[in-house]
Parts: structure tokens; C-alpha cells; sequence
């Protein structure tokens, strides 16, 4: 249900920006396609952390890898201001090693788990400074996220179910970004911390 009322919020923020073309303090429509890396589920030790679920919280050596955090946001300029909305896309696999207990001694048992977060965020964006065609800016964006962690491969006998879900608040502060192009397309990379990653770059067109 959750999924549902926040794709149609994340639709429904996409149509008004839309509808308010039209009208004077709204202009310059652009559409951000982008990846970035080091993100909270990883940074923070979550995704290991669910791992442990299907191992009734037996922890071992962990091994983290990821696709990284896709990106893509639709946005208006406000006024003096941009704002708009964005949705990430992450799948972080976790395989976690552990001397698991038998009738016939201990054995080295594994558990490889898929981490699928998902984001839906409000974002605002403002210029720091100008330089030809460099511009300096920052950004902040928050919403909901969703994580349903998956069991891909097991030795172990522990393992007690094989799908868990969660879900929280996604953000992402971004104190410095810059961007370079034309009046069509440009590209841009950012630093910050949050959901679309500690460093993500990506191309914008103008629509």
C-alpha cells in the first residue's frame, strides 16, 4: 500500500509541475538521469545487518558489493529556486560466511542475500555561483525509501524465512555540485551524503 500511495504522490508531484508550466514564476524544465556510489544502506552497515535475519542473527565475515544507486528526477525552475522530485534504484548483495554448529561437527556455512532499496524523494536546488557555463549549487531532497531483502543462496540450516521487508526515510544533502554544458544538456557531479550517494554524476536535459 505504501508503494502505491507514493507512486501516485511521486506522479501526481510530476503532473503539477507540469500543469503549472504555464504559469510565470515556473520555467525551465529538466529531466536528471544519473548514478552515484556510497550509499547509507552500505555506509551505515544496514544491508549487513539484515543480512543476519536469515541467520537468526548468527554474524560471520561479510562480503558487500553493489550495483550502485541509479538515479533519475524530473525538475522546475521556481522563482530563483528548483524543485522537483527524484527516485533511486539500489541492489546491495551481502554474503555472509559463519562456522555454523551441526550434529556432525562445525562447518563453515554461508547466506547470500539481495538488498533492493528504492527511493521517492522531494528535492530543492539552489545556485551557489556562476561562471559561463559552470554552475556551482547545492541541494536537498527527502521522502521514503524501501528495502525488500531477498534469499539467494544458503548452506546454513538456520536460515528461518527467505523474503523480509523494511522501509524509512531517504534524504539526500548535497552542499556542493557542479554542473557544465550547453542550453540543452550538461552534466553534472555532486558531493554529499544520502541516497543518490557520496558521489554521483549524471547528464541533464532540458526539456
Amino acid at each position: 500500500m505504501k508503494k502505491v500511495i507514493l507512486i501516485l504522490l511521486f506522479v501526481g508531484g510530476m503532473a503539477s509541475m507540469v500543469s503549472a508550466q504555464s504559469l510565470s514564476p515556473v520555467s525551465g524544465f529538466a529531466l536528471d538521469i544519473g548514478y552515484g556510489g556510497f550509499t547509507p544502506p552500505i555506509l551505515s552497515g544496514q544491508a549487513k545487518q539484515r543480512s543476519d535475519f536469515f541467520t537468526d542473527g548468527t554474524q560471520g565475515q561479510y562480503i558487500v558489493t553493489s550495483t550502485g544507486a541509479f538515479h533519475a528526477g524530473i525538475s522546475a525552475k521556481v522563482w530563483k529556486i528548483r524543485v522537483g522530485v527524484v527516485g533511486t534504484y539500489e541492489d546491495v548483495f551481502v554474503k555472509n560466511s559463519f562456522t555454523d554448529v551441526t550434529p556432525g561437527g562445525n562447518v563453515v556455512g554461508y547466506v547470500k542475500t539481495s538488498n533492493k532499496y528504492w527511493s521517492a524523494m522531494a528535492k530543492v536546488e539552489w545556485n551557489w555561483a556562476s561562471f559561463g557555463g559552470l554552475h556551482l549549487y547545492g541541494n536537498l531532497a527527502g521522502g521514503h525509501y524501501g528495502v525488500t531483502s531477498t534469499l539467494t543462496d544458503n548452506t546454513s540450516s538456520l536460515t528461518p524465512d527467505h523474503s523480509t521487508t523494511d522501509g524509512g526515510f531517504a534524504y539526500q544533502v548535497t552542499p556542493i555540485g557542479a554542473r557544465i554544458g550547453g542550453k540543452k544538456v550538461s552534466v553534472f557531479l555532486e558531493a554529499g551524503w544520502g541516497f543518490l550517494g557520496m558521489v554521483n554524476g549524471g547528464v541533464r536535459f532540458k526539456l
